[in-house]
């Protein structure tokens, strides 16, 4: 009786197994993210960064950025959500888990400071004409699912007025 538990748990369809091989091309992807962001060139503003998210997400930064530009203080984001810091200098960033499938990925990231705090990320990839892109990043320590749903809920009511 016991192995036929074991073998129900085995196939059932609501169990997501983990994916043995990262999708195609999408490690190299995220590894280029995150060399770029622990860069001394880094800086969610510029257009290298900007040019890994998708058109929705890259849209949402923006118009946070032309908040923070403005001095508008409802704007959302203050720290740079890859390595969800406002400085990334001596930190660590590694892949904890890539899996996925040929059109979306999910890359678990852990973040280790020089002060020994550690934190965990998803970037949320999609394969779009041009390759991998980033669709959405989650912070977990901060309680954040989804930073664009997070934009945009935030910065919708600011939409009308500037």
């Amino acid at each position: 009786m016991k192995w036929i538990v074991t073998l129900t748990l085995l196939l059932s369809p609501t169990m997501a197994l983990p994916s043995e091989v990262a999708p195609d091309g999408a490690l190299k992807f995220a590894n280029q993210v995150i060399a770029y962001d622990l860069s001394n060139d880094a800086n969610i503003s510029d257009s290298k960064f900007l040019a890994f998210l998708s058109p929705r997400l890259r849209a949402a930064f923006v118009r946070d950025d032309h908040l923070n530009d403005h001095g508008y203080l409802e704007a959302y984001l203050d720290h740079d959500p890859i390595c969800m810091c406002q400085d990334n200098g001596n930190l660590k960033i590694s892949i904890v888990s890539i899996k996925g499938g040929s059109d979306a990925a999910e890359v678990q990231t852990q973040v280790a400071g020089a002060d020994g705090v550690i934190t965990h990320g998803i970037l949320w990839l999609k394969r779009g004409k041009h390759g991998w892109m980033i669709a959405d990043i989650s912070e977990l320590e901060a309680g954040i699912c989804s930073l664009l749903s997070n934009f945009e809920h935030h910065n919708s009511p600011l939409r009308k007025r500037h």
